[in-house]
């Protein structure tokens, strides 16, 4: 009796190791996140846009420590410092997005399967995801496409959920 009451006790305790911290507001999948994200742009709502990329908060609870700069104590890279290498190019990526086809109608999309997935401790991330876009600027009648492995450049897959992390867009 004892020896399963260890035993359980055991499982239970291993069960109980470090969890990711959820993220707030995931997609189920890389298409819905691609189509939330797409559709904010044709409404011309940046706000919309950046509720739903991945914050500081979920990187560094759920995403730094699992990166192999999160792991080496040598480098000594900070949770701080490998997010703000992120951040420039999203934020410009944001900014030129939405210069060139904010307003503009979503007519379709195609999303392709990521060039790499890199599997670490217990998330997934995917990256250079192929995204075709074709838009129609109404005021002049006009078609516009995109086609770029920068947009969606990497995608954090945690618990079979989904949230953009990083793109480019020049």
């Amino acid at each position: 009796m004892k020896t399963k009451f260890a035993i359980l006790t055991l499982i239970a305790f291993m069960a109980c190791g470090k969890k990711n911290v959820p993220l707030k507001d995931p997609f189920d999948n890389l298409n819905q996140l691609t189509e939330h994200h797409l559709r904010c742009i044709e409404k011309n709502d940046m706000a919309c846009f950046m509720r739903s990329l991945l914050t500081y908060q979920e990187f560094r609870d759920s995403v730094y420590q699992q990166l192999p700069e999160g792991k080496d104590k040598v480098a000594n890279i900070s949770e701080d410092v490998y997010w703000g290498w992120t951040l420039p190019d999203r934020k410009k990526a944001i900014k030129k997005l939405f210069e060139r086809f904010g307003g503009m109608k979503l007519v379709s999309y195609t999303v392709g399967a990521p060039k790499k997935i890199i599997k670490l401790d217990s998330i997934k991330l995917h990256r250079d995801i192929p995204l075709d876009v074709e838009w129609l600027d109404t005021k002049q009648n006009k078609k516009e496409f995109i086609h770029s492995s920068e947009i969606l450049k990497a995608v954090v897959e945690i618990n079979g959920r989904y949230e953009l992390w990083n793109m480019t867009y020049e």
